[in-house]
């Protein structure tokens, strides 16, 4: 059980002018918001607490390490109560695939428990890609870390925040359209919008609607 080993650790001397210094740590244990706990409200959640903190008193709501360019982030799942070590392990896909890469794109080091076949017992080693160790970085970066040893601790990547737009889309495979196919952006026939980002989402969320329905 590692539930306690859940610390997330931004560099402290990161420097946006220095693409080697764009790195954080996350412990074995770490659930997927308490890495976002660290980057967007710079604040431990500690185990079994949420990111977002109290309910009552708001403590730390809404509060983010700056806007476009100055904050940080690293790419994570949708879920927010799933390990960090399974997802990033596994491959890890986000909403960054085709900009950052998979989860498992950007581990840059990790600290790992293995048997030590020499005296006995277990030992820790530290797999980068320049050491001796660099085959089971690979291997850990998308077969599974279950399999290979236990990782304590990883060093990822970050990113600095840009503000960006999304939308989730509703797709539907009955033959013809239902006001319960409206999906979660509420896209609508007689809908006037005129900014750029919801005239692509409607024309994205209309092309794949006839691509389902042809296949029907």
């Amino acid at each position: 059980d590692m539930k306690l080993m859940d610390e997330c650790v931004l560099n402290p001397d990161i420097d946006a002018a220095d693409p080697s210094t764009h790195w954080m740590t996350i412990e074995g244990g770490a659930l997927l918001n308490f890495v976002h706990a660290e980057l967007a409200c710079g604040q431990d959640a500690g185990s079994g607490q949420t990111p977002y903190g109290d309910d009552d008193t708001g403590e730390y709501q809404n509060v983010t390490n700056g806007l476009d360019g100055t904050g940080w982030m690293t790419p994570l799942g949708s879920c927010a109560y799933v390990g960090y070590s399974g997802v990033a392990s596994s491959g890890g896909v986000s909403a960054w695939p085709n900009r950052k890469g998979l989860m498992c794109d950007i581990i840059m080091e990790a600290e790992v428990v293995v048997p030590d076949l020499t005296n006995g017992g277990f030992k820790k080693i530290l797999a980068t890609p320049t050491n001796e160790h660099s085959a089971l970085l690979n291997g850990l970066r998308g077969v599974g870390n279950a399999s290979l040893g236990i990782v304590t601790k990883w060093k990822v990547k970050v990113f600095q925040r840009k503000q960006e737009y999304g939308a989730f889309l509703g797709l539907s495979w009955r033959s013809g359209y239902h006001a319960t196919d409206q999906n979660t952006w509420i896209i609508r026939a007689d809908q006037d919008e005129t900014s750029v980002e919801w005239q692509f989402g409607r024309d994205f969320y209309a092309t794949y609607q006839r691509i389902l329905y042809s296949q029907g």
